[in-house]
């Protein structure tokens, strides 16, 4: 009896082998680009399945494919991707075409545009694309995590506040703001305050003074354009040495008129409130601290017992 059951157990294993044996076929084949050089890392998978594997150092590849498979979609970076039918012989030669369509957006540099394949210079770019479905505020926050080497901190908390903007980190021990054109309007992006309370007692002056960003209405963009390096910037002198930010919005455009409708609500609360001075009080402060600065007080703190 032991005997019949050990068979049994080994017919039923050795069916089974034959199924999965039969289940899968081992496909194997080259990825090479458009000049039949191989392609080293290149993404082979089955299509309408988690089945993958990548090409060697020598662009081949060997993959077990469900009985069900009859289609590999082969992707490279920088290159189309491409499908390729499953043929009866079990072998594959893929050659992918370069992804040309990359280099003939236009960019905004300096002194115009140019297709891209033409500019060496750094240049990043937004476009309304990209941020057509992002609730944001302000262009500040559409431009943030979006561009390498542009950081975006806003200074306070007040909406339509300063923000500092930093093109490749900070380059000077005076203003790091990069320099603004919008429609070809040249604006300082200088995130500097005025105000003796904040400036003169360890606070950033961008905590008092607006966002030349917060003026413009997210949804008129066009195009958001980065120049970093020196060549790119270099038409507008010192003023571009921190980095230069081209804005384009959008223009009237023959044809049918379009009315579009956006809204986004949203709240926010302070988990603590922080006892503040009233104006009497800030008046008073505001003395002292124009009596030790050695400078001027002022007019409208001059009598602060008739404060409200």
């Amino acid at each position: 009896m032991r005997k019949s059951l050990t068979r049994g157990s080994a017919l039923l294993l050795a069916a089974l082998s034959v199924s999965v044996a039969q289940a899968q076929r081992k496909i194997t084949g080259t990825v090479t680009d458009d000049k039949q050089v191989p392609l080293s890392g290149a993404t082979v998978s089955v299509k309408g399945s988690r089945v993958a594997t990548t090409t060697d150092a020598t662009g081949r590849f060997t993959l077990n494919v469900p009985a069900n498979g009859k289609t590999l979609v082969v992707s490279f970076i920088g290159m189309q991707t491409r499908e390729a039918t499953i043929t009866d012989n079990n072998v594959l030669s893929v050659a992918l075409a370069s992804r040309g369509n990359t280099l003939n957006d236009v960019v905004v540099i300096g002194y115009g545009t140019r297709r891209r394949a033409e500019v060496t210079s750094s240049i990043s770019s937004v476009s309304a694309k990209d941020i057509r479905d992002m609730p944001v505020a302000g262009v500040d926050q559409a431009i943030q995590g979006k561009i390498a080497g542009v950081t975006v901190t806003n200074n306070s908390g007040q909406p339509g506040g300063g923000v500092s903007v930093r093109v490749r980190g900070i380059t000077s021990v005076n203003d790091n703001e990069p320099l603004y054109v919008i429609d070809g309007v040249i604006i300082r992006g200088s995130s500097g305050g005025n105000s003796t309370a904040f400036n003169m007692l360890g606070g950033g002056g961008g905590q008092t003074a607006n966002s030349v960003l917060a003026t413009i209405n997210p949804n008129d963009i066009e195009s958001i354009d980065v120049l970093k390096d020196a060549s790119a910037q270099a038409i507008y002198g010192s003023q571009g040495a921190n980095g230069v930010i081209i804005i384009n919005t959008k223009k009237g455009r023959q044809g049918e008129g379009k009315i579009n409708y956006d809204m986004y609500l949203g709240a926010q609360e302070a988990p603590k409130r922080i006892t503040m001075m009233n104006l009497r009080d800030y008046a008073r402060y505001q003395n002292d601290v124009s009596t030790e600065m050695g400078t001027t007080p002022a007019a409208e703190f001059a009598n602060p017992d008739v404060l409200g």
